[in-house]
């Protein structure tokens, strides 16, 4: 019969509840595969370490890439496999949904202020239309435009979502 001891034992992935984690300098990184190679203060360079659960392409989730040369952390899961805990530095992060690609994350302020000079540009425009005379006769212009009147503002608000922030 089982001691109590063994059968949570067993439970615990055999007793062996010791996780090890350690500095390490990243070597090389493998986007495509999103594993990274690092080089351990002490003791020789692992391959293949994990910087996301799933190696698969078409995995949802969230991972990052570590910066070549830029400094890890590295938590082992079990003698040979590791994976990238914390980092020092980013390259690049991925957050992956189930909904459509939806490309990088948009640079709200830029974004902000290229919206607002071209607005400005349209609407003086139809400003100009609007108001244009013929000096000929002095005349109106026959109304070319008639809606919109003018192309609006857009508020940041519109454009932000606020579940992601860099």
């Amino acid at each position: 019969m089982t001691s109590i001891k063994q059968s949570i034992e067993k439970l615990t992935n055999n007793g062996n509840t010791e996780v090890e984690s350690f500095l390490a300098t990243v070597k090389s990184v493998d986007k495509e595969n999103r594993l990274c190679d690092v080089q351990p203060l002490e003791g020789a360079e692992l391959f293949d370490v994990k910087i996301c659960a799933v190696q698969l392409k078409q995995t949802n989730g969230f991972w990052l890439i570590p910066k070549k040369n830029s400094q890890v952390v590295v938590t082992m899961i079990g003698a040979n496999a590791g994976f990238v805990s914390m980092f020092s530095e980013v390259e690049e992060i991925y957050l992956q949904t189930s909904e459509n690609d939806n490309g990088g994350l948009v640079k709200i302020t830029h974004l902000m202020e290229r919206l607002n000079t071209i607005e400005s540009t349209v609407n003086t425009a139809l400003n100009m239309i609007k108001t244009h005379h013929h000096p000929a006769n002095n005349t109106p212009a026959p109304m070319l435009v008639t809606q919109p009147t003018s192309a609006g503002t857009t508020n940041r608000i519109d454009l932000e979502n606020k579940k992601v922030k860099h």
